[in-house]
């Protein structure tokens, strides 16, 4: 009976100091890891149909250039005029070490998924345009096949927190047609957007005949003025 009662009274040591490492060991992380949040999005336009573009990963380079570091994985084939208006498709979580980070680059892939595009049809090419009256023009990247398209942005992952990163393409900047060749070429124009540095304003407006000048705080810091009869308080 006693050496049953050492059992148990062992085995409970055992578990306590195994609670009390996984804790150690999960704050100790905390302090020299972040989380990277990535996502894309697109502005509007009307000059095609649709805009397909297949990103098989993402990578991130450390601030001393040493190595570049995979940030996502999406593997997958997105039409850009769906992600507007404040649509966004998630295109990797991943945790990494806390410092800064100067630039990424995109992996474009050279074979679609296996989704298919707005017309219900399977995708033909892995980067591509559909016209307004269905025509089909596949889109050449210029070097991008191998070595990326570069987004020379600097960011910082700081410990225990999250950095979320916008990656605001611009379809009609990015898509040119080259000349005579007849040749369609995808030359990304790509915004880096930090959500983490964006104000932010909260309140209520409400008619404010006896004042003329309006004040408006941001959570960025900072007092804006406006020559108007609303006041947001």
């Amino acid at each position: 009976m006693k050496r049953f009662k050492s059992f148990f009274w062992l085995a409970g040591i055992i578990c306590m100091m195994s609670l009390i490492a996984c804790d150690t060991s999960e704050q100790t992380k905390s302090l020299t890891t972040g989380d990277l949040s990535l996502s894309l999005t697109d502005a509007t336009t009307t000059e095609y149909s649709a805009v397909y573009v297949t990103i098989d990963q993402v990578e991130a380079l450390n601030a001393e250039g040493s190595s570049w570091e995979v940030v996502g994985t999406p593997a997958a084939t997105y039409n850009l005029l769906e992600l507007v208006n404040g649509l966004k498709a998630e295109l990797g979580l991943t945790e990494m070490e806390a410092g800064q980070y100067s630039q990424m680059r995109l992996i474009l892939g050279d074979a679609p998924d296996d989704g298919a595009n707005i017309a219900g049809e399977t995708h033909l090419y892995a980067n591509y345009v559909l016209g307004e009256e269905g025509e089909i023009h596949e889109l050449k990247v210029p070097g991008g096949d191998n070595t990326g398209i570069k987004l020379v942005h600097g960011f910082s992952i700081e410990p225990g927190m999250t950095t979320e990163l916008v990656l605001d393409f611009n379809a009609l900047k990015s898509v040119v047609k080259a000349g005579k060749s007849g040749q369609w070429m995808l030359k990304p124009t790509i915004k880096v957007v930090n959500t983490n540095n964006l104000a932010t304003i909260t309140g209520q407006i409400g008619v404010c005949p006896t004042y003329t000048t309006g004040f408006v705080a941001s959570s960025g810091g900072g007092l804006y003025t406006s020559q108007s009869r609303y006041l947001i308080a």
